[in-house]
């Protein structure tokens, strides 16, 4: 077998529409996003001579010598499509051996589906989220102060609609700027990458973007995306002057019991640094349980200071 660098466009359709239709993040849609940021997507194949047995998507980043690659970036999953009756065990080492030979400074898998295997050119990290069970239509946080600060966000008519870029982009990167500098970090997205990902919320009902108001007023706006049976609440931004309005408890149950009404399971708090203790405890509120799940990284040369 041998492994191939190709683009998406290079793929053949059926099997690109499988991929995408079975992933969120290693569709075409989600992929391209990264274009407003340097990143360029593409696909390694592993073909024998019935064609491609194994397609590991991904977005590289930087121009040689110190390109990098990653499945995927920025807290998202990779997800490698494998050919039915293959062992995927041996194919995945395979893949992950002959990546290591194409001149890559850093590669990096978020294996949340658990489909590759430790594997000797790569040192394992251990990575962990929050999933909240919700499957039962009548799901509510067990904890009693985040049930009543959630009602209250209700009572006082707290606005919760889907972002609309026309009316809300502005409004939107104000609650960027807000965010960003309450946290003192720079923010990771541009203006573009946003109008991006509103085009690609317009046109696949797995992106879910969320935009809160009180009285006209932007308040909150969170962004949750579908991934299989998870809905991954992935990015927030808030004014946290209005902040006892309660928005990120309310958008997220809002969010959650819509999703678990069209079948999906469960809510995905995602990963936070282990000192973010006030952040696990607003995790824990919730009732999700752990999920651990192993990301691989391989580093040479000026990809160790990178």
């Amino acid at each position: 077998m041998e492994t191939e660098r190709c683009r998406y466009s290079e793929l053949p359709p059926d099997l690109a529409e499988i991929i995408s239709r079975k992933s969120l993040f290693s569709s075409i849609g989600f992929a391209s996003l990264w274009r407003t940021v340097g990143g360029e997507p593409v696909c390694w194949l592993t073909l024998d001579s019935d064609g491609p047995v194994a397609v590991l998507p991904g977005v590289e980043f930087g121009r040689r010598p110190v390109k990098r690659f990653q499945s995927m970036p920025n807290g998202t999953y990779g997800y490698p499509w494998f050919r039915e009756n293959v062992d995927t065990a041996v194919v995945a080492g395979m893949l992950m051996s002959n990546l290591c030979r194409v001149g890559y400074v850093k590669i990096h898998f978020n294996d949340f589906h658990k489909c590759l295997a430790l594997h000797p050119d790569y040192r394992p990290i251990n990575c962990e989220t929050t999933l909240v069970d919700i499957s039962d239509p009548d799901w509510m946080p067990p904890d009693k102060k985040l049930r009543q600060q959630i009602r209250k966000a209700d009572h006082e008519g707290l606005s919760v609609a889907s972002f609309d870029p026309a009316q809300h982009l502005d409004p939107f990167m104000t609650l960027v700027d807000i965010s960003v500098s309450r946290l003192g970090i720079k923010n990771k997205y541009p203006r573009e990458f946003f109008v991006a990902l509103a085009d690609l919320a317009a046109g696949d009902e797995r992106v879910r973007w969320l935009w809160c108001e009180s009285e006209g007023r932007a308040v909150a706006s969170s962004i949750f995306l579908v991934e299989g049976d998870n809905l991954l609440h992935w990015q927030v931004y808030y004014d946290d002057s209005l902040s006892h309005l309660q928005p990120n408890k309310f958008i997220p149950f809002v969010a959650a019991r819509k999703a678990s009404a069209e079948g999906v399971k469960f809510l995905n708090l995602g990963s936070s640094p282990p000192e973010a203790e006030g952040v696990l405890e607003y995790k824990r509120k919730w009732g999700g349980e752990s999920y651990r799940y192993p990301c691989y990284q391989r580093l040479s040369g000026v990809g160790k200071v990178l």
